[in-house]
């Protein structure tokens, strides 16, 4: 069974006790119940979104909901989902949108590939927090090492990503789920990420 190294007593409507980094639940404890690890990620990442500032800019005006790109799909998508889509964080609703990263074997041509890729980009930049789920984790190295992008708080399932520019990454160590930050890499973002939610992240330095 999946349990907690912190009890996080600042973050309000926690349904699941969480801790800190999430890789592969494929390369996990085969004993850790992949339903548990679901909703302690998706614990996480509702509370990811209420401890973040974005500037006012971002959203057009109070009604606008804050974005979500999901990349790829996880074991028991369904609970990210619904806790997701029925979550609420600084008083707007959270919109899901789904993306793949295009596969340039698939494609016609180069020119097809490079179009399908920087439409993508554009899409991923207007987002609020972009999730890399494990499974897209080979193809984000491949296509997207270089994405720029200043307002979106990037989380992937695999720490190896916090150097090709993602923010958070989730992993399990030990039973527990934990996340790690790129601090120097936040750093630099125009959002604000909450320092007592950094507090209880794991640090990573890039290129290390």
């Amino acid at each position: 069974m999946i349990t907690t190294s912190v009890t996080i007593r600042f973050l309000v409507s926690l349904s699941v006790a969480c801790a800190c980094t999430l890789g592969s639940v494929a390369n996990a404890d085969p004993d850790v119940d992949a339903k548990k690890v679901a909703q302690v990620k998706s614990a996480f990442l509702l509370n990811f979104l209420k401890f973040t500032d974005w500037p006012k800019k971002t959203f057009a005006n109070e009604e606008t909901p804050i974005i979500v790109g999901v990349i790829g799909e996880q074991p028991e998508q369904k609970i990210l989902d619904q806790s997701l889509a029925k979550g609420k964080a600084h008083n707007r609703t959270i919109e899901l949108q789904y993306f793949d990263i295009p596969d340039p074997k698939k494609e016609p041509d180069q020119e097809a590939f490079d179009s399908q890729l920087a439409d993508l980009k554009k899409s991923l930049a207007a987002c609020q927090l972009v999730y890399i789920t494990e499974a897209e984790t080979a193809a984000y190295k491949e296509s997207l090492p270089d994405l720029v992008v200043n307002q979106t708080l990037l989380v992937s399932d695999n720490a190896d990503l916090l150097q090709e520019g993602v923010h958070l990454a989730f992993e399990i160590d030990k039973g527990h789920v934990v996340f790690k930050a790129a601090l120097e890499t936040i750093k630099e973002m125009a959002y604000k990420l909450s320092s007592k939610l950094l507090r209880l992240a794991r640090p990573v330095d890039k290129d290390k």
